[in-house]
């Protein structure tokens, strides 16, 4: 609250000679500062990108493009509605581990994906190479000799086709997803002695759960867990250590009312004070999850559990999955095992279970799981939700996103895909040549 302060009063001191709007530039998963706190004084949100493709997530640009996507939504969501991509490098950084040039193409695909993901601009730091001080080998548009380079070429054909996209400025998207990324949940979570002292892979596991949504074909809201829950149809709870005052109840409520929530391991556990709740837990949600939990395990680094499919289960589950990091052991009082765990002690104790409460239902996920787990599961219980894909069928590493009129198609593998062709016998491709679409590449339909 100091640094919104301060903001405010930096604000103050502008406003006294302009009515310009004003922002200021955010960062990229910043554990810092807890940015829900800080839209409500801005008249836009703009933040800083700088992803590490080629080298961050293991090397997979898929992991990377999906980390990017996660935090465009979560930008986009604060004050619901387009952002500005305020810095964007467009060729390599010179202060990240390994100063990784961008790969022709990625220039492009990394610019449209913000503006797919509701981005107003596309902003570039640098314009030319500096001469001296500490970013004077950060990437920029124009090098030191002042030649046409191959970056430049590559920005002057993105600036082509950002110009046939002018009309989506403005536009919304009106996501019926959301996945709860809450600050002050993680910092009381990852600040706590236990369960698990060698990381809880907080990040990991959002952005595996992220990607099965994403492969799912659906537009998704980051929101912190005090967003208003009325525009959704499905909420996904990732490992929300704490429940704020009031937070169980609105579950309670949007599940009653219709909703689906999916609600992982290490839920409901503390307050807002960072006390631990007494009674079952998760807190207040016991009987609309159908289960209770009992213990929670910590595995070591390169240790799995493994989850099996209950005979006969209602996704349809027919193989089985690893998990790792934390394993939730819960007792059903109500709830239907879809999965259960494979080994150790706890072998045959719920991995997976669902529970019908009123008029909608509860998914119950207790330990992280491999990233193949994300997508058949969402892939599963996304059209049970009432939520129609924007495509269906997507290979790994190609988003989908609707905003306005226009649909985005984008691949971050390394291989060409093939669309089916039904995409284009209804729209008219404004981007892109063909229905392939080679790595790296993106199609936009005009709807």
């Amino acid at each position: 609250y100091q640094t919104v302060d301060f903001m405010n009063a930096e604000i103050k001191a502008v406003r006294e000679f302009s009515d310009l709007p004003v922002t200021t530039n955010m960062m990229y998963d910043y554990t810092g500062l807890d940015y829900s706190k800080f839209a409500d004084n801005l008249d836009f949100i703009s933040w800083d990108n700088y992803p590490a493709w080629g080298t961050g997530c293991g090397g997979d640009d898929v992991l990377v493009a999906a980390d990017n996507a996660l935090e465009h939504d979560y930008f986009r969501a604060l004050k619901d509605k387009p952002f500005f991509l305020m810095e964007s490098c467009p060729s390599a950084t010179n202060w990240q581990p390994y100063s990784h040039l961008k790969r022709p193409g990625v220039l492009e695909a990394a610019s449209l994906e913000a503006v797919a993901h509701g981005s107003d601009s596309v902003l570039f730091f640098q314009m030319r190479n500096s001469y001296a001080g500490y970013e004077k080998f950060h990437g920029a548009l124009i090098d030191n000799s002042g030649r046409e380079t191959r970056v430049m070429k590559e920005a002057g054909e993105l600036s082509r086709k950002l110009m046939l996209l002018r009309s989506v400025r403005g536009t919304g998207i009106k996501a019926e997803v959301a996945l709860i990324n809450d600050w002050e949940s993680r910092w009381a979570m990852e600040g706590s002695a236990g369960p698990r002292n060698a990381g809880l892979h907080y990040r990991d596991n959002l952005r595996r759960i992220y990607l099965g949504l994403r492969s799912a074909g659906v537009d998704v809201d980051v929101i912190d867990s005090s967003h208003s829950f009325d525009a959704y149809k499905l909420i996904v709870v990732p490992m929300l250590y704490m429940f704020k005052d009031g937070v169980a109840d609105r579950l309670r409520k949007f599940t009653a009312d219709g909703g689906t929530i999916v609600v992982t391991h290490w839920s409901g556990v503390a307050d807002e004070c960072d006390a631990v709740y007494p009674g079952l837990s998760p807190h207040s949600l016991t009987d609309v999850l159908g289960l209770y939990r009992e213990e929670i395990d910590a595995l070591a680094d390169g240790i799995c559990n493994r989850a099996v499919p209950v005979a006969g289960n209602e996704l349809g589950f027919r193989s089985g999955y690893s998990c790792s990091v934390l394993a939730e052991i819960a007792e059903l009082t109500s709830a239907e095992p879809m999965m259960v765990y494979g080994d150790d002690f706890y072998k045959g104790r719920p991995a997976v279970a669902v529970n019908r409460y009123e008029n909608g239902r509860a998914y119950y996920i207790a330990s992280m799981f491999e990233e193949d787990f994300y997508c058949d599961f969402f892939n599963s219980i996304i059209p049970a939700c009432g939520i129609e894909p924007i495509v269906q069928g997507l290979p790994r590493g190609v988003f989908a996103s609707r905003r306005g009129k226009y649909i985005f198609i984008q691949n971050f593998s390394s291989d060409a895909i093939r669309l089916s062709d039904s995409l284009s016998d209804k729209r008219k491709i404004l981007i892109g040549s063909s229905d392939t679409l080679p790595a790296y590449g993106t199609i936009v339909f005009a709807e």
